[in-house]
C-alpha cells in the first residue's frame, strides 16, 4: 500500500510556496484508485511525490511494494546514455 501522512512537498527549497500541502492518503493494496481533477490541481505532483521525484519537506510517505508508471507520452532525459 501507499501511506501519506501530513506531507508537504516543493520542487526547490528556495521556493516560497509549497507544491503540495497537507496531503493525507491511504491506498490499500489490491484496490484501484483514480486521481481526478482540473488542470493544475496537483495530480502529477502527487504522482511525482509518490515516485520520490518531488522532495518531501515534511510529513511521511511510505510505499510498500513496487510502483510502476507508464506515461501517456514518452520522454527522454537530456544527457542520458543511448544505445544504437
Amino acid at each position: 500500500g501507499i501511506y501519506i501522512n501530513n506531507a508537504y512537498a516543493k520542487w526547490t527549497e528556495t521556493s516560497m510556496d509549497n507544491t503540495l500541502t497537507n496531503i493525507n492518503l491511504t491506498v490499500t493494496p489490491g484496490k484501484l484508485l483514480a486521481i481526478i481533477g482540473p488542470v493544475g490541481c496537483g495530480k502529477s505532483s502527487l504522482l511525482h511525490m509518490i515516485l520520490r521525484e518531488l522532495p518531501l519537506i515534511s510529513g511521511n510517505l511510505e510505499v510498500n511494494g513496487e510502483i510502476s508508471y507508464a506515461s501517456q507520452e514518452p520522454w527522454l532525459f537530456a544527457g542520458g546514455i543511448y544505445f544504437f
